[in-house]
């Protein structure tokens, strides 16, 4: 992705999982001192395994160019009979910032 732009990340969740049947979904993009949170407003699911999220140019100018972030998805589900939440989460994985030349918000 380029630093300052408004990328549409597809991440397609391994695994027998079906995300309409969790509570709660957290998407995290991460490089030191920087941490990005997406909740509802930020995501759409496609399928119970496909999720669409967005950064905005905001967000986006926060992360160091010619750098790696990680990103990860968290999500619960419903409180169970016992009264417990159970949390689950993908592995790691990494994007590559690049460069941009102007680096504010463009109208």
């Amino acid at each position: 992705m380029i630093r300052g732009t408004t990328p549409t990340f597809r991440l397609t969740i391994n695994g027998d999982v079906d995300l309409h049947e969790a509570d709660r979904i957290w998407i995290t993009i991460r490089q030191p001192n920087v941490n990005i949170e997406l909740t509802e407003s930020d995501y759409e699911l496609a399928t119970g395994k496909i999720i669409n999220c967005w950064l905005t140019q905001e967000q986006s100018l926060k992360l160091a160019e010619n750098a790696k972030a990680k990103l990860q998805v968290n999500w619960t589900y419903p409180i169970d009979s016992g009264g417990l939440v159970k949390r689950c989460a993908t592995r790691v994985k990494e994007i590559l910032v690049g460069e941009q030349l102007i680096g504010r918000v463009l109208p």
